[in-house]
């Protein structure tokens, strides 16, 4: 299943997630004013939703793997928080 064959409300909604979690998860964390949990949560719904994107489209299968570490490392994040 490719990108364009996905419904296009989700594809809007995974699109919009995995910019907005990335984003704040981001801004979160290098501000480093105690909300880094909350920032690495962020991240990690942000991730998912990168990797579902990108598992439902011919992106780069490089680009689907530092995606799926990037989610690891927030997981590895959130632990430690």
């Amino acid at each position: 299943m490719f990108a364009e064959q996905m419904n296009p409300k989700t594809k809007l909604i995974a699109d919009t997630v995995y910019l907005i979690g990335n984003m704040s998860g981001s801004i979160l964390i290098a501000s480093n004013i105690g909300l880094n949990v909350f920032g690495f949560m962020l991240f990690t719904v942000g991730s998912l939703a990168g990797v579902y994107l990108l598992k439902n489209s011919n992106a780069s299968k490089s680009l689907l793997f530092i995606t799926c570490y990037f989610l690891v490392v927030n997981v590895i994040g959130i632990i430690r928080s």
